[in-house]
């Protein structure tokens, strides 16, 4: 397990360099391997959560920070995180963002960049709402406007891959509006679109190589300069190599059966369908994965959610029954005393004072500084 512990700080390293260069995008491709690999870890899944956030994606956000809190509910920042999401000032911004969306697929873009313009007031990181911004002035022909939020959105975000997009798009409504007036004009024009395609295909190859690789367009720079970019490209090399040694050791890991790549996946996914409130399908997907693992984390989270979601639904039998499986079996786990109090709740709400109690008093000894150990574990443990 350290080994692949290690080999997702590998691309949380990555991501961090990202950051410090404002390639949020970049980042967020990293960070999703990393939790590809290691799914547990509170710091790669708060990141991930912030750069969705700024991405825009507030579902995903809330879900990383959801699951980051499963892992480890004290002194975690993605509390504070998920209740900025609470906050009327946030749904009020919401609200506005819906409507400028319905504005812009609507076509009425001049409505919908007065919106977007006032939200950027709110948080000017938000990426999407330049991307919003560029699209707006492309379609109302505001090529202008439209070339400055192309370049605030290369400053903000310097690894997004919709930026050749937008500049492709913005060079073909400038050639198309521009007058002929001499042959030349025309020569230069094709060529300016030949660099551009090349710088295009150049970018490509870069993302496949990953954030590492050293770039450079002007082959005519001094030759210092080019030995230091050659230096930088031969230690790019050695430091992608090391990181092709832990994938085939991280491949070695999976054929030996230490890590299920497919199963995190599938994991995922549930968590993804109880977060949504589609509780039954949870139910089934957990019910598979507890199949199917011999990994006692895993299946503790399984039985958790499983426990959970029968208690939403209202099958407060079938949720007694794995809940009291977690109490026997899993006593070690991250969720052990929200466990003792999600059980201990539904024993009150049946009138088993006593075994309430029991379980009440299990929570206060064992995790006296649990906010789980609250004012009505108190009330039952004074019947």
């Amino acid at each position: 397990m350290n080994d692949l512990i290690n080999m997702s700080f590998i691309y949380y390293n990555r991501a961090l360099e990202c950051i410090d260069k404002n390639n949020i995008s970049g980042a967020k491709e990293n960070l999703e391997k990393a939790t590809e690999i290691y799914l547990k870890d509170i710091d790669i899944l708060n990141l991930l959560g912030i750069c969705e956030y700024y991405l825009c994606d507030f579902n995903m956000a809330n879900y990383y920070w959801n699951k980051s809190i499963r892992i480890n509910n004290e002194r975690n920042i993605a509390i504070d995180y998920i209740d900025k999401l609470k906050t009327d000032e946030f749904k009020s911004f919401m609200n506005r963002y819906n409507e400028g969306l319905d504005y812009l697929n609507g076509e009425k873009y001049e409505d919908a960049i007065e919106i977007f313009n006032g939200l950027l007031k709110y948080e000017n990181k938000f990426i999407e709402i330049y991307e919003i911004m560029i699209v707006a002035y492309l379609e109302s022909g505001d090529t202008i406007n439209a070339q400055r939020y192309i370049e605030l959105l290369s400053k903000i975000d310097t690894g997004n891959k919709s930026i050749e997009i937008y500049k492709c798009k913005l060079l073909e409504i400038k050639n198309k509006f521009k007058p002929i007036e001499k042959e030349v004009k025309i020569r230069k024009s094709s060529e300016k679109n030949y660099k551009l395609g090349a710088s295009v295909g150049f970018l490509m190859i870069i993302l496949l190589l990953g954030s590492n690789v050293i770039t450079y367009t002007n082959l005519q720079k001094e030759k210092n300069e080019n030995i230091e970019i050659k230096q930088k490209w031969e230690k790019s090399k050695v430091e992608y190599a090391e990181l092709e040694k832990e994938n085939d050791k991280l491949r070695k890991d999976i054929s030996n059966n230490k890590y299920n790549n497919v199963m995190v996946k599938e994991q995922r996914n549930a968590e993804k369908y109880y977060f949504n409130k589609k509780y039954e399908r949870s139910i089934k997907e957990f019910k598979n994965i507890l199949n199917n693992t011999s990994d006692n984390s895993t299946k503790a989270d399984a039985i958790y959610f499983i426990a959970a979601a029968e208690t939403k639904l209202g099958e407060m039998e079938k949720a007694k029954k794995y809940y009291e499986i977690y109490i026997n079996d899993y006593e070690n786990s991250s969720a052990y005393d929200e466990v003792l109090y999600n059980y201990a709740m539904i024993l009150k709400e049946e009138n088993q004072i006593e075994k309430s109690k029991e379980i009440a008093d299990r929570l206060k000894r064992e995790y006296p500084n649990s906010k789980y150990n609250n004012s009505k574990i108190a009330y039952i443990l004074s019947k």
